[in-house]
């Protein structure tokens, strides 16, 4: 058994590399939509508090969703 958590392209990628060797596959996502964060930047690098996030006064949320 093989689990992974997200389904993004990385955990995409995991899940697919391991079930074409056999193994019984398990993806877990937290967000609402399958492709995880992958799915939101849209194919790009998304960077967390980035100095274009604060050029553009975007907010990055915690965990716990206390902005940042």
């Amino acid at each position: 058994m093989f689990i992974v958590i997200g389904s993004g392209f990385a955990g995409l990628a995991a899940a697919i590399s391991a079930a074409e060797k056999g193994a019984k596959v398990i993806v877990l996502e937290k967000m609402q939509v399958a492709g995880g964060n992958s799915s939101r930047s849209g194919g790009m690098m998304a960077i967390p508090g980035s100095s274009v996030q604060k050029e553009q006064a975007l907010r990055t949320l915690r965990p716990n969703l206390q902005p940042i």
